[in-house]
């Protein structure tokens, strides 16, 4: 794909990103070296060690990926509490960043790899044993005739053949990478033991665009990994991908999912499954069959469909794939009704595509926890029918998709008591509701008793905030215990133009999105220094944010002020500027793996004069502010 100087640019550019991800990890171990408990500093190291394994791997870097894996796990273990981080890992993690850092010297004088593992054996040992400590071991082996027969094929399980769909966004070459060389990186992890490329969107020859990607790849991979860690081969492109994995235990239904969830490979993929051995002829045939004959009875379906209803559609495309509500009523022993407003609502088809998994969980979340058993309801002097209700509508440039369900709510004391268990709440600090309710959205936070079918695995809240703060939006919470709950998801129309509203601190040039800006003012009397402040604006408190200040930005003062009043919501925010240039359509490029964990910037855009001017992430800002600023002046926007 790429030529030798092409090439060679791209490793250059890996060589200085990699000096930078070490030095990196090294300062934050010699930080937890005095304060070994510090979370964020651990997060930090985990994602420097993550990305430096995924950038080795595209670059078949063995034995510095089989290197970085070993440390990438310890520290996983440290940063999931399930090992306490000590001198001994510490100096071993030191010690295996020197070794890293030498390759990197090594590469850059010869371009040619060494085999660290083999050069290296003791201290690679030590690592995976660090990380291993505290595991397991495995139950010990009966010698019954029985179970001397059975043991080829339990060791043969050991090895689980997982299936992977793979379909690549159109721009996936233009920005650099290569499809094959995830497939490459997926054979350290075990066996590729088929391997089907998908070609039905391959245009004619006169419509053909080189830079284009038009395949797709269907994989089966034989392995020990776990989930997690086979997703994580394709971190990199998340965006710029659809990537879908059944583990070895997955249903004729899941599979029955992923059929439908690709229509117009329906055919192939059938045959692939096939093929593959994952389901029969008649399996396949069976459940297609009454796949079809059950279609016509889905109320849901009728309800959605309508003319324009996008945003009801990925509802639909989303619930039809899991246990109907209907079916899933029935199996969780509750009467649900469920009321869609707003089917005329429009939406981006790319937002609608990665919009349907999040509605799922939080749908999810409604049926299972948030809407009690008719018995329950009636005792509580409810209706014995519980409702659900999913509403769409346009607000200020943004499309606003609400879940509301009218069932038990979100418990206060149960959260307090959850995050204080999971390390996330001191026992003196005091949040109101709102604040406590955000903590819902901590990986793995799930106050559920029991782990049902549908969730309760602590797996699905976060996963819905990462995936709306992908897309630029935001998502907020209301509830009343004993009354329902509420979640509203504001997003952008569109991902890739936006009308922005182009400012300036010094040289610096920086967009805000225009349908965000409410009005602009001169900042009179004295100047605005501090980060955080406040005006007065017809009677209410304005809350300031001094870009200036808060971005470290130290080129030449203006001799003015100005105050750009943004609003979300029923939220206002004023952000304090030198310079006003204008409106101005924004073409948005996505902030790249290194940077996605910058604060209150959503992307960047290259203007006409070659400046690459920063977006600001409004919400962003908002929520920061309410988890920095603790003054009676910021309270209303709790």
């Amino acid at each position: 794909m790429f030529d030798q100087e092409q090439w060679e640019q791209l490793l250059v550019s890996f060589l200085e990103e990699a000096k930078e991800l070490i030095q990196s990890a090294e300062t934050a171990l010699l930080t937890l070296d005095e304060q070994s408990s510090d979370a964020d500093t651990i997060n930090g190291l985990f994602r420097a060690m993550h990305t430096l394994k995924g950038s080795a791997g595209l670059f078949s870097l063995d034995g510095f990926v089989r290197f970085s894996h070993q440390m990438e796990n310890l520290i996983m273990r440290v940063r999931d509490g399930e090992l306490v981080l000590n001198g001994e890992m510490i100096t071993a993690l030191l010690s295996a960043l020197d070794i890293l850092r030498g390759e990197i010297t090594q590469l850059e004088q010869t371009g040619t790899p060494s085999a660290l593992d083999e050069a290296n054996p003791e201290l690679l040992s030590l690592l995976q044993t660090l990380g291993n400590s505290g595991l397991s071991a495995p139950p010990a082996t009966t010698t019954s005739s029985e179970s001397v027969e059975r043991q080829p094929v339990a060791a043969a399980n050991l090895l689980a053949s997982w299936h992977i769909s793979l379909r690549f966004d159109r721009q996936i070459l233009q920005y650099g990478f290569d499809p094959a060389s995830f497939v490459r990186y997926l054979r350290k992890l075990g066996t590729l033991q088929h391997i089907y490329l998908i070609q039905s969107e391959l245009p004619d020859w006169p419509d053909f665009q080189a830079e284009n990607c038009y395949l797709g790849l269907e994989l089966d991979l034989q392995t020990e990994a776990s989930k997690a860690e086979i997703e994580s081969v394709f971190e990199f492109i998340q965006e710029l991908a659809q990537i879908r994995i059944l583990p070895p235990d997955s249903q004729v239904e899941d599979y029955l999912s992923l059929i439908a969830a690709l229509p117009q490979d329906e055919d192939r993929l059938g045959e692939i499954l096939v093929a593959s051995g994952l389901l029969t002829a008649n399996e396949l045939a069976r459940s297609l069959q009454k796949q079809t004959e059950q279609t016509p009875t889905a109320k849901i379906g009728d309800m959605l469909v309508q003319d324009g209803a996008v945003p009801a559609i990925a509802v639909d495309a989303a619930l039809q794939k899991q246990q109907q509500i209907r079916d899933t009523s029935k199996d969780l022993g509750k009467e649900i009704q469920l009321q869609i407003n707003g089917a005329e609502t429009e939406l981006d088809k790319t937002v609608i595509d990665k919009i349907a998994d999040p509605l799922t969980h939080l749908v999810r979340n409604a049926l299972d926890h948030g809407i009690e058993t008719a018995e329950e309801r009636l005792a509580a002097g409810k209706p014995a029918k519980g409702v659900l209700c999913l509403n769409a509508y346009h607000e200020s440039g943004n499309v606003v998709i609400e879940v509301q369900d009218d069932g038990r709510g979100l418990n206060p004391e149960r959260i307090r008591q959850k995050a204080l268990e999971k390390g996330l709440l001191n026992a003196n600090e005091q949040l109101d509701d709102q604040a406590l309710y955000q903590l819902i959205f901590a990986p793995g936070f799930s106050t559920a008793d029991s782990i049902s079918n549908l969730s309760g695995r602590g797996v699905g809240m976060d996963v819905v905030k990462r995936s709306i703060d992908a897309l630029r939006g935001s998502i907020e919470l209301d509830s009343v215990p004993g009354k329902g709950c509420g979640v509203r998801i504001r997003l952008p129309l569109t991902l890739a133009i936006i009308d922005g509203f182009l400012v300036s601190v010094g040289d610096t040039p920086l967009v805000i999105p225009l349908d965000m800006v409410t009005e602009c003012l001169e900042a009179e009397h004295e100047p605005i220094t501090s980060t955080y402040d406040y005006r007065e604006l017809r009677g209410k408190p304005l809350p300031l944010i001094h870009l200036r200040q808060h971005f470290s930005i130290h080129s030449s003062k203006a001799k003015r002020q100005n105050i750009v009043v943004v609003s979300h919501g029923k939220q206002q925010l004023g952000l304090v500027v030198d310079h006003l240039l204008g409106e101005q359509q924004i073409v948005i490029k996505p902030l790249g793996s290194l940077f996605m964990q910058l604060k209150d910037i959503s992307g960047s855009s290259i203007l006409g004069s070659g400046q690459v001017a920063l977006i600001l992430d409004i919400p962003g800002m908002l929520q920061r502010m309410r988890e920095s600023v603790r003054t009676p002046v910021y309270a209303h926007l709790s």
